[in-house]
């Protein structure tokens, strides 16, 4: 008989199976390089779906190594969303007339991830140890992964909701995209907290390895499932843009009416449509 946890995971297998075939189109439209963000949409979707498969698998026929196995995705899980926003507000910043973000803020944000993701896997890996000691590094190693994601969840929320607040300087055909990021913010923020509260355990209810399944399915599952739609949504809102005609508004002087003024007025400098203030 399954358990609640197989359940949830059966709601997962279904959810992200109907899903991946819109993550697919979404990464043949705006493109399959990495860079863009689009890759990692498709790329949540197969962890989740051998995530899902894997404890669906464990709480059937009880494993260590589809245990462990199930934990590594599981830990996997937040990341391609972060990157995804990631990608997201760097295409945003790179298309905005004025007050860019550094470049080297989005490739700090993406390098933070990755070690984020080490930290969080090699936790998982460890978690079935029932030495005293290993048990304390895989605690240390949870805590530290969850802060640096948290960070880089915050700079990625931060970003998307100054862009939103600017949203006139914003390329045209990135304020669908923008108004997208925004909405996602909520949602990624409550999955970023059940990160943290996981890794310091601050109750029963938010176990690493077997948390309270009702906190898990709303704080973990149904924010996931709210942000892969909102994202495939902006990916298929969003038309396809060459990042050398977009960066720093780059092409604007071909695409006459492409930006947008806070007072509805246009002026044409040098042949460069500027703001009007």
């Amino acid at each position: 008989m399954l358990t609640s946890y197989g359940k949830l995971s059966i709601a997962i297998l279904i959810y992200f199976i109907l899903g991946l075939p819109v993550a697919i189109w979404v990464c043949k439209k705006q493109g399959f390089g990495r860079h863009a963000g689009w890759f990692y949409l498709l790329s949540f979707a197969l962890v989740r779906i051998n995530g899902s498969s894997l404890r669906l698998a464990a709480d059937n026929n009880p494993s260590t190594g589809l245990y462990v196995a199930a934990l590594v995705f599981s830990a996997l899980g937040l990341i391609p969303l972060l990157l995804c926003l990631n990608g997201i507000v760097k295409r945003i910043n790179d298309g905005l007339q004025s007050g860019h973000m550094p470049p080297r803020l989005f490739q700090f944000i993406h390098i933070a991830i990755v070690a984020g993701t080490a930290l969080g896997i090699a936790a998982a890996s460890m978690a079935s140890s029932t030495d005293v000691g290993m048990q304390q590094t895989v605690t240390s190693l949870r805590k530290a992964s969850a802060i640096i994601l948290l960070i880089t969840a915050v700079l990625n929320i931060g970003m998307a909701l100054v862009f939103v607040a600017q949203l006139h300087r914003v390329y045209v055909t990135d304020k669908k995209l923008t108004l997208c990021a925004a909405i996602s913010t909520p949602f990624l923020l409550i999955r970023v907290f059940y990160l943290v509260f996981t890794a310091f355990h601050i109750n029963n209810k938010f176990s690493a390895t077997a948390p309270d399944i009702y906190v898990e399915s709303f704080m973990q599952t149904l924010m996931e499932f709210f942000l892969f739609a909102i994202y495939c949504a902006a990916g298929l809102l969003a038309p396809p843009i060459q990042a050398g005609d977009h960066e720093h508004g780059k092409g604007a002087q071909f695409l006459k009416g492409r930006y947008e003024m806070r007072d509805g007025h246009k002026q044409q400098q040098t042949g460069v449509v500027r703001d009007n203030v």
